[in-house]
């Protein structure tokens, strides 16, 4: 796992105060990834850039929205199926309208998700969840797509 702002909060003690001002600085920065949730450089480049992380709970839905826009459109099978896996959460109404909210930004394909992803390493069974709801979206319109099929 890398941590950006220890990183720079290092570099930027070193250059002010030499080892102790690293030490401090990443120490610094350590507080800072650890306040804002940053796991990568990508994180920080979303943050900086205006657009809010992904909640860990969001990203089952930002999956399932790019992959019923990956084709071109969003079928009413697809949204049947957003709505179906809701339902297997148990979601309340709120948490519906952040998974709604999550499947649009999904949709719009603005996000990179690889972060993301690499950070369900060590968490295989999420892992799986998460690859079985997307094939269950693969399918939602009878047929998993090539273009489907490869961002699976």
């Amino acid at each position: 796992m890398l941590w950006p702002g220890t990183l720079i909060g290092a570099g930027v003690g070193y250059a002010i105060a030499s080892i102790p001002g690293a030490m401090l600085g990443a120490l610094l920065g350590q507080a800072l990834d650890r306040r804002l949730k940053l796991q990568s450089w990508a994180h920080l480049r979303e943050r900086l850039g205006g657009r809010s992380a992904i909640p860990a709970d969001g990203l089952l839905f930002v999956l399932l929205g790019r992959l019923a826009k990956s084709d071109g459109r969003v079928l009413a099978s697809h949204i049947n199926q957003a709505r179906t896996e809701m339902r297997r959460l148990n979601l309340n109404e709120a948490d519906q309208l952040r998974a709604i909210n999550a499947f649009k930004r999904g949709r719009d394909g603005a996000d990179g998700l690889r972060s993301y992803l690499r950070g369900l390493h060590g968490q295989p069974d999420t892992a799986e969840e998460l690859l079985r709801a997307c094939w269950r979206m693969a399918w939602a319109d009878g047929k998993a797509s090539r273009v489907e099929r490869e961002l699976i």
